[in-house]
């Protein structure tokens, strides 16, 4: 509150704000709530589960595949579109505090397949849902022309902020408390 009060001070010194102008803060405004709240729920499942948002998500996969083999590594991050390198680092962390087990696969040995341990089944109902999957739960509401049109409207305010050669994975987080990536 004291942050906006002044804000609006400084721009009521060089003069009212135009229309263009309250607009521009109210575009400002919305892109750092959008921020901000990404911030504090990667805070939040920091602090209520010792995980970043990405261990949870990985956590979160291992337990729910169902398929016949176990998953692996190169499986995981295909389907999170998290980099080898920040997989491996994820897995290590997980693997550490005694949430998974990686083992060769007797039949196939140059396969590393990923399951949970005790521990980590025992957690896996108590996580929290991840701030995207909130999100494309109401996204999903909305009718498709508006989603398109969100769409278009963000990747505008991508290339306005110079981020349209960033290359993302579509994880809304923060790494809070833990050494980024992993």
């Amino acid at each position: 509150m004291a942050g906006e009060k002044r804000s609006k001070q400084r721009l009521g010194e060089v003069g009212h704000l135009t229309g263009d102008d309250a607009l521009a803060e109210a575009i400002l405004r919305a892109i750092r709530r959008i921020l901000r709240k990404t911030v504090e729920h990667s805070r939040n499942v920091f602090n209520e589960t010792g995980l970043t948002v990405p261990q949870l998500l990985c956590l979160r996969l291992i337990g729910q595949d169902t398929s016949a083999s176990d998953l692996t590594a190169a499986e995981l991050a295909e389907r999170i579109q998290l980099s080898s390198a920040t997989i491996s680092r994820i897995l290590d962390r997980l693997d550490s505090n005694g949430l998974i087990v990686r083992s060769r696969n007797p039949a196939d040995r140059r396969r590393v397949d990923l399951k949970l341990t005790r521990k980590g089944r025992q957690g896996l109902g108590k996580l929290p849902m991840p701030l995207q999957e909130q999100f494309l739960q109401r996204l999903q509401d909305l009718p498709e022309r508006k989603r398109k049109a969100l769409l278009q409207s963000l990747e505008q305010i991508v290339e306005m902020m110079g981020a349209s050669a960033l290359d993302v994975a579509p994880v809304l987080a923060t790494e809070v408390g833990a050494k980024p990536s992993g």
